[in-house]
């Protein structure tokens, strides 16, 4: 799936980096700080969702509090 166009431009660069969680305040996800994945697409709000190692494909939202870095 890609971005619909409408995503903030300053996301969009983040498509297909590795990405490593640093915080996420999501109580039913099993990702922890650490965890590793790849950007798959940002979404017209911002969310960004990531492919976890894992198998997760948890999305990111700054807004809500959720950390990560660009490790790649």
């Amino acid at each position: 799936m890609n971005h619909t166009g409408n995503a903030p431009k300053h996301l969009l660069a983040l498509i297909g980096k590795r990405v490593q969680l640093q915080y996420t305040n999501d109580p039913y996800t099993g990702l922890r700080q650490g965890d590793k994945g790849v950007v798959n697409f940002v979404d017209d709000v911002g969310t960004i969702h990531v492919n976890w190692d894992s198998g997760s494909s948890l999305g990111l939202v700054s807004e809500a509090g959720d950390k990560w870095i660009v490790i790649d």
